[in-house]
C-alpha cells in the first residue's frame, strides 16, 4: 500500500465469499487477531469498469507497472493491484475538491462492482449510499482542515507557513 502517506486515504476490497462488511471492519479496526485483510482478486470486468471510469469521465493519467496500475490526476493517486485499490489525496490546498472527486469515483465503482471502500479515518466502509456525500465527506473535510491548521498553526495554506 502507500506506506507513510500523509493525507486522506481509502482502500477498496472485494470481500471473500461469506465475509460481511462488519467482520472485515473489525479486522481493519484491529478488533480481531487478524493483522490485515486480503480480499478476492478483481475480475477483468471489474478492472475494465475501474479503468473506463478513471480514463473516460475523469481523464486520469495511466501508468502500467508489472504488478499494478497507477492512475494519477492532480494530487489524486489511485493504485489498482490484483486484490485491492489504494486511493490517496495529500493534505494540500486542493484536498477539498480532490476528496469530493474521489467520493464521486467511489460511488460509481461501488454501484457497478462488488468492491467496497474502507475509510480508516472514518473507521468503516463507505459506498453507494448517501452517507458518502454527507457524513463521510464532511468528516474528510474536517480532517483535512485540522491537519492543515496543526501543520501551520493557522488557517493559512501549508505553503504560507512563514507569514
Amino acid at each position: 500500500m502507500m506506506g507513510n502517506f500523509v493525507g486522506y486515504s481509502l482502500t477498496g476490497y472485494k470481500l471473500n465469499s461469506g465475509d460481511t462488511a462488519q467482520q472485515v471492519a473489525e479486522i481493519l479496526n484491529g478488533e480481531t487477531e487478524a493483522e490485515d485483510y486480503q480480499g478476492l482478486t478483481f475480475t477483468d470486468a471489474e478492472k475494465t469498469i475501474i479503468d473506463s471510469c478513471l480514463m473516460g469521465e475523469y481523464a486520469f493519467e495511466k501508468i502500467i507497472f508489472q504488478t499494478w496500475i497507477e492512475y494519477q490526476k492532480g494530487s489524486i493517486q489511485i493504485s489498482v493491484f490484483a486484490d485491492y485499490i489504494a486511493i490517496g489525496v495529500p493534505y494540500w490546498e486542493t484536498a477539498r475538491d480532490d476528496i469530493r472527486q474521489v467520493f464521486e469515483i467511489i460511488e460509481k465503482i461501488t454501484t457497478q462492482t462488488a468492491i467496497l471502500f474502507w475509510d480508516p479515518q472514518y473507521g468503516d466502509f463507505v459506498g453507494n449510499t448517501t452517507a458518502i456525500h454527507h457524513e463521510v465527506y464532511e468528516y474528510g473535510l474536517k480532517a483535512t482542515n485540522e491537519i492543515m491548521e496543526s501543520a501551520t498553526g493557522s488557517k493559512k495554506t501549508w505553503w504560507q507557513f512563514w507569514k
